[in-house]
């Protein structure tokens, strides 16, 4: 609790590719929440950035939702031939969808054709 305003920010997708990403009022988020999928919900993460070998590293650690809380990610921008000696990777997860935005934010009763609703 920094006493920092809130920031919205829409993500628009082609594909797996962020096609753009705009900031947005309180107005148009609660507009666009009115219309979010009933079978997602809100991904939390925690990110820790930096730089090194060349390259650019985002390390996200999911802190909800619950079912896939601590689940680690690691986005890497830019030519880089090794990782940081201080992480190691257990799997590529590029073009798995479960760990895709939209696979975290997948209600488990919706991923397996049941639907949910959110809580309230």
């Amino acid at each position: 609790a920094t006493g920092a305003p809130d920031v919205y920010i829409f993500h628009s997708w082609t594909g797996d590719q962020l096609a753009s990403q705009i900031r947005v009022t309180d107005r148009e988020y609660d507009i666009l929440m009115a219309q979010r999928d009933p079978e997602h919900c809100d991904v939390v993460k925690r990110n820790t950035c930096f730089s090194w070998g060349g390259g650019f590293f985002d390390v996200a650690v999911v802190e909800s939702p619950a079912w896939v809380k601590g689940t680690c990610l690691l986005y890497v921008e830019g030519n880089v031939a090794t990782m940081p000696p201080a992480l190691t990777v257990v799997e590529e997860t590029t073009r798995v969808s479960r760990y895709s935005n939209e696979g975290l934010s997948t209600r488990p009763a919706a991923a397996s054709g049941k639907v949910a609703s959110p809580k309230k």
